[in-house]
């Protein structure tokens, strides 16, 4: 018990100090998946993407997972893309993971259950690197992460950062401007 208590103690406190000493960044992205398989008989799917991250690691290393967002339904289509913007706040090198559960809505009396079409989990920091170094590539930068899904069919979910511009405005003359000095004489 004395064990127990020490253990989720020390690791509380390990937890906390990782939040204070990595820096955090909120990281924006939008979501568009291809060829999500059909999951309809009478129409192409209606899907729609529930996220989910993880919040801590229990103490049997199993990790919990909890939902931080969802995409609206987008009917008809095997090739959705979400107008939603998702913010999440990164913390770099703690083993933060996303997963990302693509579903079929299904809301008839005789199937009253969403179909899954597809799931998939990733890394966060696997996705900064790999941002990180296809944007470092001039020639071909890449605008989106690809996730394969798996369990139970196929297709992909695109995941693309969202960079907000920053309007740069035209530095103002100064009011009080040095006078050119006159010529001539008096």
């Amino acid at each position: 018990m004395v064990k127990n208590l020490s253990c989720t103690i020390i690791c509380a406190t390990f937890q906390l100090i990782t939040a204070f000493l990595v820096q955090s960044h909120v990281l924006k992205f939008k979501l568009s998946a291809i060829n999500l398989p059909n999951a309809d008989l009478d129409s192409p799917s209606d899907p729609y993407v529930q996220l989910f991250r993880t919040t801590w690691t229990r103490e049997d290393f199993h990790l919990n997972w909890e939902k931080f967002g969802e995409t609206a339904v987008k009917p008809n289509t095997l090739n959705p893309s979400w107008d939603e913007v998702f913010e999440y706040e990164y913390f770099n090198g703690t083993t933060q993971k996303w997963g990302f559960l693509v579903k079929d809505l299904d809301d008839s009396w005789l199937n009253p259950f969403d179909d899954p079409l597809g799931r998939v989990e990733i890394n966060v920091d696997d996705y900064m690197f790999q941002l990180k170094h296809s944007n470092s590539n001039e020639k071909k930068p890449v605008n989106y992460i690809q996730l394969f899904l798996s369990q139970p069919i196929g297709g992909s979910l695109l995941v693309t950062p969202v960079v907000e511009q920053v309007e740069t405005q035209p530095e103002q003359e100064s009011a009080e401007e040095t006078p050119a000095p006159e010529t001539g004489t008096r």
